[in-house]
């Protein structure tokens, strides 16, 4: 037994440090959750300045480029918008002074194409492409639905479906073959030596 106020050597707690057991190890601490929250609030006030940083930039370029172009007009040839350039003109895009239905007007107007009251599209402000892409609209609606007069409503063609299905029902012309015996009486025509193939020349059988 151990004597009063003294400790034997079974009583001491002995060093065990050096033993390791990765299965049971743990985390010394828990997790720093006011050192995590102080990170994300420097990260927010971060962020804020940056932005603020960004507006401030914006404005003062934008300002700058305000003040270049009052002090810089650009020149006239180079404003931006549809303008026609001064007289006299060369060449107006006049085209063919594509005419359209009311129907195809409605489509156009909504397009952003000029049609006058007579349906006549106005070409001159339009990019190059403007009456190939008009004409072909107007094909295409032809083809579809078929020709009508805008004067008087009176259908000129007929659609293409339309059109097909009575070319089947009717039968394609077809010319007709000489028999065989016109064909031995009157001959054929065969190329002859001379011309190396060039004429053609009836000869009978």
């Amino acid at each position: 037994m151990a004597r009063f106020g003294k400790k034997d050597d079974i009583h001491i707690t002995p060093d065990v440090s050096h033993i390791q057991n990765p299965d049971v190890a743990h985390e010394a601490s828990d997790v720093n959750v006011p050192a995590i929250l102080k990170f994300v609030a420097g990260l927010v006030i971060f962020a804020v300045i940056v932005h603020v940083l960004m507006l401030l930039m914006f404005k003062f370029l934008e300002a700058r480029q305000v003040k270049f172009e009052s002090e810089n007009p650009p020149a006239p040839m180079a404003l931006t918008g549809q303008q026609l350039p001064p007289e006299p003109r060369l060449q107006e895009a006049r085209g063919w002074s594509v005419q359209v239905d009311a129907n195809q007007r409605r489509e156009l107007e909504e397009q952003g194409y000029r049609v006058d009251q007579n349906g006549h599209v106005n070409l001159e402000l339009e990019e190059p492409q403007a009456e190939r892409k008009i004409l072909t609209q107007v094909w295409q609606r032809e083809l579809e639905n078929g020709k009508v007069d805008p004067s008087t409503g009176a259908r000129l063609s007929i659609p293409i479906n339309q059109a097909m299905q009575q070319v089947l029902s009717q039968g394609l012309p077809a010319r007709q073959q000489p028999s065989s015996d016109e064909q031995i009486s009157n001959g054929q025509q065969i190329p002859t030596y001379q011309s190396s193939g060039r004429m053609m020349e009836r000869r009978k059988q």
